[in-house]
């Protein structure tokens, strides 16, 4: 079953790395009014670097 399912929890990892990111680079932000004001300019949330 583990290897059925290796390209899912392959995603699922990489999802959650890149959610860690976000998370961290959030909490350590300064301007978070700026990031607000991006986020509803574009209508979109900030993304992590790929």
């Amino acid at each position: 079953m583990h290897t059925q399912n290796q390209s899912l929890l392959d995603a699922l990892n990489a999802c959650i790395a890149a959610c860690e990111h976000c998370a961290t680079a959030c909490l350590q932000e300064q301007d978070v009014k700026m990031m607000a004001a991006v986020s509803a300019w574009t209508g979109t949330a900030p993304t992590a670097p790929k």
